[in-house]
């Protein structure tokens, strides 16, 4: 059955030297399942979770409440929205829109350190690699 078939190959995965948190994981994985003797239907379905995976994690890391990422901009309009109806329960005028040229420093100092932390992870994972026990 396809689920007893992918749950083999995830429980493979845990166990085995394939990590997809790792660089070379998700490479090691597709190969696997690509090889594996399993019907073509299986390796497709197996192949689409992995990419369907992958996907939502990236849109979930978009979301993000850091200024160059989507969250970002959709936490300013909150932002600007809960500032408006403050003002309007005061009885003053919408302030209006904040000035995003203001926070290209902050958004310049996230991308900076979004970038350091993405060094400083590859080079620790090159140079002294995480080896778990099996």
């Amino acid at each position: 059955m396809l689920t007893d078939e992918v749950g083999a190959t995830q429980q493979a995965q845990v166990l085995g030297d394939s990590r997809p948190g790792d660089r070379e994981g998700v490479g090691d994985l597709t190969g696997d399942v690509v090889q594996a003797a399993l019907p073509w239907q299986a390796k497709v379905s197996v192949l689409l979770y992995l990419i369907a995976s992958l996907n939502i994690f990236v849109g979930a890391f978009n979301l993000l409440p850091l200024l160059p990422l989507d969250g970002g901009h959709l936490a300013v309009v909150i932002y600007e929205r809960i500032r408006a109806w403050f003002n309007r329960l005061r009885g003053r005028p919408d302030p209006g829109l904040v000035d995003i040229q203001r926070l290209v420093p902050l958004s310049l100092l996230v991308f900076a350190v979004l970038v350091g932390f993405g060094t400083l992870l590859i080079a620790a994972d090159i140079f002294n690699p995480v080896h778990i026990p099996v």
